[in-house]
């Protein structure tokens, strides 16, 4: 089951905090920024759904169907 977005991205915050850590090593940096990868492409992915979704709502709503960009 994928994370929600908010969980995906507090984690990816606190991924990055313990990459600025001096103190972590260098396995666990590494395992860290894969982590940190697999959680940014989660957050991505999820916001593309998100205006996706947006985009067909108001093609929908608008009785038509008109490309516009979406800032999130």
């Amino acid at each position: 089951m994928e994370q929600t977005f908010e969980g995906a991205l507090e984690r990816l915050a606190a991924v990055v905090g313990a990459l600025e850590n001096d103190g972590t090593s260098l396995a666990d940096a590494m395992s860290l920024y894969e982590e940190g990868i697999t959680l940014a492409q989660s957050c991505r992915r999820q916001l593309e759904e998100a205006e996706l979704k947006i985009t067909e709502l108001r093609a929908r709503t608008e009785g038509g169907f008109s490309e516009e960009e979406i800032d999130i």
